[in-house]
């Protein structure tokens, strides 16, 4: 494995095999891999240990282990190996609810039920002085059974801005996220991020 690229087929940390490029931005790679000491699928996302924003996301992902609500995807392993940082998380399949609400909004009643338990996740994680920042319909994982799960909490911030200070900006944080739910109870209604 390269310092700068990660492959399919490669294993991380002497235990995570890389299975699947699952998405990719500018900063950082989305693989699922297999945990092989556990034997189950995870999550691991991957950024350069080169890249500024390596060292923020880590601390992003240990200040998001403070957060014990199961409607986010648990952090499990977080570290620096060979050219990378790494978070791994648990393993979740649905749809994303922005790639739901291509298909229109949704009903009043489902819509209503889809922002209180984010609602309630992230006044969790503001209990916890953890914020998200960064809630929109793609970082909202809708499951089979109609459940939600929210990825990237703390970390996609970290990714988006590594130089902000986390401290000076807390209330901000709790501002934005309460904001976001207003823009996400907006988009469930037209389908339409304002």
């Amino acid at each position: 494995m390269h310092a700068d690229t990660l492959t399919a087929g490669v294993e991380l940390a002497g235990r995570y095999g890389i299975e699947d490029l699952v998405g990719e931005t500018p900063r950082s790679q989305l693989w699922r891999a297999v945990d092989r000491i556990l034997n189950r699928s995870v999550s691991i996302q991957v950024v350069a240990r080169a890249d500024r924003s390596a060292e923020p996301f880590l601390t992003a992902a240990r200040r998001a282990t403070a957060v014990e609500d199961p409607r986010f995807l648990r952090v499990l392993d977080a570290a620096y190996e060979d050219g990378f940082a790494y978070v791994v998380r648990e393993w979740a399949s649905g749809v994303s609810l922005d790639n739901v609400l291509r298909q229109g909004p949704l009903a009043g009643p489902r819509a209503v039920e889809v922002i209180r338990e984010v609602a309630e996740a992230v006044a969790a994680a503001h209990r916890a002085d953890v914020q998200h920042r960064r809630l929109d319909p793609a970082r909202i994982l809708v499951k089979h059974n109609g459940a939600i799960r929210l990825l990237g909490l703390a970390t996609d911030q970290a990714l988006h801005a590594p130089d902000e200070d986390v401290e000076e900006t807390a209330v901000a944080g709790e501002q934005s996220d309460v904001s976001a739910l207003g823009q996400l109870l907006y988009a469930t209604l037209v389908a339409r991020w304002p």
